[in-house]
């Protein structure tokens, strides 16, 4: 523990003007203090230089006199603490509305702690004090405990760094779920359904707390941010709460609150796994590079696996409809290129270069342990349960990992999943996990759902009118994206497995016309209806300004979308391991 005493202060006096004033004052040190600002969020796995927004940086001493401060280096800046401490100050600019950086404006202010607060080096352990002053009329939100005085309690700084906070004129929507108090916080207008949202959360967190077989000892209290936008902006997790960005008009929509759903139960998820069950780097944290670990398919992986399945069980999502989101992740899978280039491990080490700067080479280059991962841990599911005949399944390795990491508060090492999963079953999985974690062959799904009782067909979801003359057999394809930009047709993504990538099309080609004959906005799927699969086109296109031509021969177009079925010679022990499974059998 630090000998120093300090407090945090973060106000907002003028919110329309983006900037959160901070101040951070310390008692009972002396010499240099050293202030370093994080680069990067746990959970989002990038370094995003938050030191860029840090605006006049001041020094006092606890009399108010003035004192020097140079910069270091772009995240740290130095002070000489005379005898008693002293106080920093400084701004933050924040108006970056996503769940891993901080916003504010007239109508709210929310920060995350790793944008906003210094870290003072040698004085990372608290406890400490912080002080949120909002405008008149507002409250503030955090899962923290408060002091008498209304101030929050913070352990150290990894729990200031892991407490979210918003600011507003919201109201608190609290209920019990697992006998542990949870409260729902919304910003901006949307048409939730609070009654309904509560009932299902509790679905949710009870369905998970008995898959772990218990809650976190210390979880007693847990907050949900939800942020009404135009669109979805994903969500990050923290120990005691999670933030969401929604879609404000997804809770009127079947399919777009089951993606609310599915995005409550990942993030409630990560409670247990990555904020407590954890790999080697990620807790505690270097805040200031990179935190490299071959684990974040376990990570992130696990967990997405059983964002859709624990809503199953829960009675939230059909069992039908379960099918079908495994077979769309089956096919989204099966579409990437990359996923013959990367290992899950590969993957998950390279997530600071890869996952997180998309560009347009990033479906040719890698593959996500997001998805890749859930289906491999899907694999192992299916594996475990066959070949303990049901006596096992997943579900125990997790149990396994919580009661590990509740008993000796161990993080993962890569030397040890081996062991750690194997044991949690009482079988050797190591050919398993060195076939689908550790190499780039693709997933067995036709053999081991075969083996499950399980049907897998290819389909083609976008159907379009083909003409009189087409053979009825596959569709054309030419291995491309495209997006339609002011009028004109944008080439977005090439496949390195497909037709445009022989033909030499590129990444931010304009294609003009098709066989001489121009293509109208928007309009090169009906064009390509009008062709079969193995006839050759001859391209106009526009690239840099200069006006070229390719020929280009099509491809069948590949499924996107699969078909999960029950097999029609269904036997007894396959029905009993597909119930256990899902808590039931899907309809024919």
């Amino acid at each position: 523990m630090s000998s120093a005493q300090i407090r945090y202060t973060i106000a907002m006096p003028a919110p329309a003007t983006h900037r959160f004033q901070v101040s951070i004052h310390v008692r009972g040190a002396s010499g240099p203090l050293r202030f370093r600002m994080p680069a990067w969020t746990p959970g989002s796995y990038l370094v995003r230089e938050f030191c860029r927004h840090v605006e006049d940086v001041r020094a006092f001493t606890p009399s108010g006199e003035a004192l020097p401060v140079h910069k270091e280096d772009k995240a740290c800046w130095v002070a000489e603490a005379a005898e008693g401490g002293l106080d920093l100050r400084y701004e933050v600019y924040a108006h970056d509305l996503t769940v891993r950086t901080s916003h504010m404006d007239a109508s709210h202010g929310f920060f995350n702690g790793t944008n906003v607060f210094f870290r003072v080096e040698g004085h990372e352990e608290g406890p400490f004090r912080l002080d949120v002053q909002v405008p008149d009329g507002w409250i503030s939100s955090a899962a923290l405990p408060r002091d008498d005085d209304g101030s929050y309690i913070v352990a150290d700084f990894d729990e200031l760094a892991d407490s979210p906070v918003e600011c507003g004129t919201h109201e608190e929507h609290h209920f019990m779920a697992g006998g542990i108090p949870h409260r729902y916080v919304f910003w901006g207008s949307g048409h939730e359904d609070m009654e309904t949202i509560i009932a299902d959360t509790t679905k949710i967190v009870e369905a998970e707390i008995e898959l772990f077989g218990g809650a976190p000892p210390e979880l007693d209290d847990y907050l949900f941010i939800c942020h009404m936008q135009e669109k979805w902006n994903g969500g990050l997790e923290h120990k005691k709460s999670q933030v969401n960005g929604v879609d404000r008009l997804c809770f009127r929509d079947i399919r777009g609150y089951e993606r609310f759903t599915t995005l409550v139960t990942h993030e409630y998820f990560h409670t247990w796994n990555v904020k407590r069950i954890r790999a080697e780097g990620l807790g505690p944290f270097d805040y200031d590079q990179e935190a490299y670990t071959p684990l974040l398919w376990m990570m992130e992986g696990i967990t997405s696996y059983y964002d859709t399945l624990v809503p199953t069980r829960a009675g939230l999502i059909t069992r039908e409809r379960y099918m079908e989101i495994l077979g769309d992740r089956i096919a989204t899978l099966r579409a990437i290129p990359g996923r013959r280039l990367q290992s899950l491990e590969e993957s998950s080490y390279d997530a600071w270069i890869k996952l997180y700067r998309r560009d347009e080479n990033t479906v040719n280059s890698s593959v996500s342990y997001y998805l890749k991962g859930a289906m491999a841990v899907f694999m192992l599911d299916l594996h475990i349960r066959l070949e303990s005949g049901g006596e096992r399944s997943f579900d125990d390795v997790l149990r396994a990992l919580w009661i590990r990491q509740r008993d000796t508060n161990q993080a993962i090492a890569p030397a040890e999943v081996n062991q750690l999963l194997s044991e949690a079953v009482g079988m050797d999985l190591t050919s398993q996990l060195d076939a689908w974690v550790r190499t780039r062959e693709d997933l067995p799904f036709e053999e081991m759902l075969g083996r499950f009782g399980l049907t897998l067909t290819g389909k083609h979801k976008d159907t379009y009118t083909r003409p009189k003359t087409a053979s009825g057999g596959p569709a054309p394809w030419m291995g491309i994206t495209s997006k339609t930009v002011r009028g004109l047709t944008i080439v977005n993504e090439v496949r390195r497995d497909g037709p445009g990538h022989e033909a030499d099309i590129a990444s931010g080609d304009e294609l003009i016309a098709i066989d001489g004959l121009r293509l109208e906005p928007g309009g090169l799927k009906k064009r390509l209806a009008l062709f079969e699969p193995g006839q050759t086109l001859k391209l106009t296109l526009s690239r840099r300004h200069e006006l070229i031509e390719r020929e280009l021969t099509l491809g069948a177009r590949p499924h996107d979308g699969y078909t999960l079925a029950l097999s029609e010679a269904l036997t007894d022990d396959q029905r009993a391991s597909i119930h256990a499974w899902l808590g039931g059998l899907p309809e024919s």
